[in-house]
Formats: structure tokens, C-alpha cells, sequence
């Protein structure tokens, strides 16, 4: 059971979780607000997210992670992103954004359906390329599987070169 109690202006929360034989311990840490409803509200949601994961195991996050949510840990990381990525980024947040990563093969269909019609195979390939990445990212931080997104079309990365019309007679 979580517990709140005040420390100085600020309510904090602590206690651990058990279901079944597992229990989880919550370091205490500050809920961030002075009013005891806020800090109550906190202690709820927190104590039935913990439920909840220990419940469905390491895919327990993907239900309450979302796309949008796997972006901006992606975007946040060391090393940030590029600005090519950060718009593609936000592309699929516009359209799919709202869906739970563990969705996410679906949330890819309908993206490349709804933006990706009429682009070269090459430029969708870019656009799942990033939205892969943002979703492995995620769950490598959150310590789950990453979801699998459909294969697309195989595209040949093959540079057509034209001869001048000088070469093309001397061969």
C-alpha cells in the first residue's frame, strides 16, 4: 500500500505494492503539490499503474505507453535527434500519436496509408526507419520488447547512371 504524508510544503509518497509472491517497493519521492486531494489522486494512479504492470508482465507498459510518448523519450535522449527526424517525428504524431505502443503495427498502417500514398518506397522506408527507432528506444528504456512492424516492400538502392552520348558511341 502506498502511503502520503506531508514533508515540509510538499506531500510525498512511499510504500510498496504486492500482487502475489512480487512486490514492488516505491522509494519515497515528492508528489509536487501542497493540496492532499492532488497528492491522493497522485498515489492512486500511481499504485494502480504499478498494479497493472506487475499483472501483464514487461508488455504491461505498452497499453499505457504511447506514440507520442515514444517520441519525445526518442527525441530527448543523449545525443538528440536530427531536425530530418524530428519533422518525420512529428508527421506520425500528427496521425497516430495518441495510439499505445502496443498497437503500434497497426498505428504504422494507418500512418503509411493516410501519408505515405504517393511517396517513393524509399522515403517510407525512412519514415518507418525513424518510427522504429523512437518505439525500440522506448522500450529499451522502459524494459520491455519492442513491437515488430510489419515488413514493407523491398526497395533496390541501385543509382541509375546514364552514359553521354560520347560514351554511348565509343563503346
Amino acid at each position: 500500500m502506498l502511503t502520503i504524508r506531508r514533508r515540509g510544503k510538499n506531500f510525498h509518497v512511499r510504500g510498496s505494492i504486492r500482487v502475489g509472491r512480487e512486490t514492488r517497493i516505491v522509494k519515497e519521492h515528492s508528489v509536487g503539490t501542497d493540496r492532499r486531494d492532488d497528492a491522493e489522486a497522485y498515489r492512486s494512479k500511481l499504485e494502480a499503474e504499478l498494479r497493472h504492470e506487475i499483472l501483464h508482465g514487461r508488455g504491461g507498459r505498452t497499453h499505457t505507453l504511447t506514440v507520442a510518448d515514444a517520441g519525445l523519450i526518442y527525441i530527448a535522449r543523449p545525443g538528440g535527434v536530427r531536425s530530418y527526424d524530428l519533422w518525420r517525428l512529428d508527421q506520425i504524431n500528427r496521425l497516430v500519436g495518441d495510439r499505445p505502443v502496443s498497437q503500434a503495427a497497426d498505428a504504422w498502417t494507418e500512418f503509411k496509408r493516410r501519408r505515405c500514398s504517393g511517396l517513393s518506397p524509399a522515403t517510407v522506408q525512412r519514415f518507418k526507419g525513424t518510427f522504429s527507432a523512437a518505439l525500440n528506444y522506448l522500450a529499451r528504456e522502459e524494459g520491455f520488447d519492442a513491437p515488430k512492424l510489419p515488413r514493407g516492400e523491398k526497395i533496390s538502392n541501385k543509382r541509375t547512371r546514364y552514359l553521354t552520348s560520347a560514351r554511348r558511341t565509343g563503346l
